[in-house]
């Protein structure tokens, strides 16, 4: 699966992005936003059966945040059922939320813009950077995609309630092949 959403995709300062997922794949990566000089990333990928987003700024600054299996059950994430994952990146932190577990934050010293003005990709994505070069293509369902990105200006309560959906691929069904 390569879904190609938009040429010129922008995530900014403050975003979420929220999905569903039933993966068949311990590894993979479900979505991907880059910038068109190819130095600035956002990936949320599957590794080995943990969660991980990794934001890339400049080519410099990187940051990771990952949702580590519980020990009962290291297949969490290829057991067959539906998944919810909701990523919120604001001024401050990135935080990681995984079904009912609590979130995974990692606080941001610096200024994390992601000035992401290229494509977004969903499921994969060609010529992948060498920070998750080993990345397969990943195999399952993704649906209810929502991606808000919030003005930033100073007013937060005034940035929030002007969030706008960039996108949301509605209409899909709750289902996935099971072969």
């Amino acid at each position: 699966l390569l879904l190609f959403l938009e040429n010129s995709f922008r995530l900014g300062q403050r975003f979420n992005i929220s999905f569903h997922f039933k993966s068949r794949v311990k590894s993979g990566l479900i979505l991907a936003a880059t910038s068109t000089n190819e130095d600035t990333y956002l990936f949320v990928y599957l590794d080995k059966g943990n969660i991980v987003v990794t934001l890339l700024q400049n080519s410099v600054d990187e940051i990771h945040i990952v949702h580590w299996p519980n020990d009962i059950n290291d297949d969490e994430v290829c057991d067959g059922q539906w998944h919810t994952i909701d990523v919120q990146k604001d001024l401050s932190f990135i935080r990681l939320y995984v079904d009912k577990y609590e979130p995974d934050e990692e606080l941001l010293s610096i200024d994390f813009d992601l000035n992401t003005n290229g494509p977004l990709y969903i499921g994969r994505m060609n010529n992948l950077p060498p920070i998750v070069d080993d990345i397969p293509v990943y195999i399952g369902c993704i649906t209810n995609v929502k991606i808000f990105a919030v003005d930033n200006d100073n007013d937060e309560n005034n940035s929030i309630r002007h969030a706008k959906a960039l996108h949301s691929v509605d209409g899909i069904q709750y289902s996935c092949p099971t072969n």
